[in-house]
């Protein structure tokens, strides 16, 4: 056996950007969604052939990226933060680092390609339920890609 196999599967998520100003916050996340991408394309009939048909890949596409995570006392800043980059979008690089057991050192980032955030869905609060509340952040890209890992020196 070559070595331990490591899960992202009990970690947590970290949302930064490389270009960070000093009033970007780091969150940190419990559950990423929207890591999909697909080609489109358009089918074409040859004419006389009526078994088959012909895919012509148009463009790429990539699912709107979800992070979420429990509600806590950054909420309102989190909330605000979005406000603030809707009312003034600026597609910005942003990485998501994803963690294991060490909080320290991720197991890889995923680079994205002009993040801007959508849309930020708060809790449902109510006396009623044993949930935790959670709040979610979404947002669009032109696509992402995972960023290598540097070598370990010793």
């Amino acid at each position: 056996m070559a070595g331990t196999l490591k899960l992202a599967s009990s970690g947590s998520f970290a949302l930064t950007f490389p270009d960070a100003k000093t009033e970007d916050p780091v969150w940190r996340f419990t559950g990423l969604d929207g890591l999909s991408l697909w080609m489109e394309g358009d089918e074409l009939h040859a004419g006389g052939d009526n078994e088959s048909s012909h895919y012509l890949p148009t463009r790429m596409k990539y699912k709107p990226l979800v992070l979420s995570r429990p509600s806590d006392e950054d909420t309102p800043a989190m909330c605000q933060w979005v406000i603030d980059n809707m009312k003034n979008p600026t597609p910005r690089t942003g990485q998501v680092s994803v963690y294991s057991e060490d909080p320290n050192s991720p197991m890889f980032v995923i680079e994205f390609y002009d993040l801007v955030p959508v849309a930020w869905r708060g809790p449902t609060l109510s006396t009623d339920s044993v949930l935790i509340a959670g709040e979610e952040i979404e947002f669009v890209h032109r696509g992402f890609k995972f960023v290598p890992k540097k070598p370990k020196t010793d």
